[in-house]
């Protein structure tokens, strides 16, 4: 995470993050927006050259583990997406938005397949590391 002086884009696009309180979860179902610079296309030649971002839902940590099942989806990840909607490589790290509050409820983190994929992302949940993340400013 960058803690930046100015916004870098205003009206909606990126602006001032804030950070959700300490143990917030992203609501299954709510609207979120990731935010990078990951692929379009699943071969080499589709990384983006621009910042890009995309709106999907949060889907329940039950729908996630059943696309996962030899993954453990734990209380410090979410998961988000819809199909041929969400992040993909190169993404990682990059902010995930909840588009209602304006605060940094995420990071990409991982997912199998991404561009045109059945799969959920998954997100590290911001939430779960606010305390941690204010202690080293």
């Amino acid at each position: 995470m960058l803690n930046l002086a100015d916004p870098i884009l205003e009206d909606g696009f990126i602006g001032y993050a804030i950070l959700p309180p300490q143990g917030s979860d992203p609501v299954d179902g709510s609207p979120i927006t990731v935010v990078g610079w990951g692929y379009v296309e699943e071969d080499e030649s589709g990384r983006s050259d621009v910042l890009r971002k995309v709106s999907i839902p949060v889907v329940s940590r039950d729908e996630c583990q059943v696309a996962y099942p030899s993954s453990n989806i734990t209380e410090n990840m979410f998961c988000a997406g819809t199909c041929g909607k969400g992040s993909c490589d190169y993404d990682s790290g990059g902010p995930v938005i909840d588009r209602v509050t304006g605060e940094v409820v995420g990071l990409v983190s991982w997912g199998t397949s991404c561009v045109g994929s059945d799969y959920p992302g998954v997100y590290v949940r911001v939430g779960n590391f606010v305390e941690y993340i204010t202690s080293s400013w």
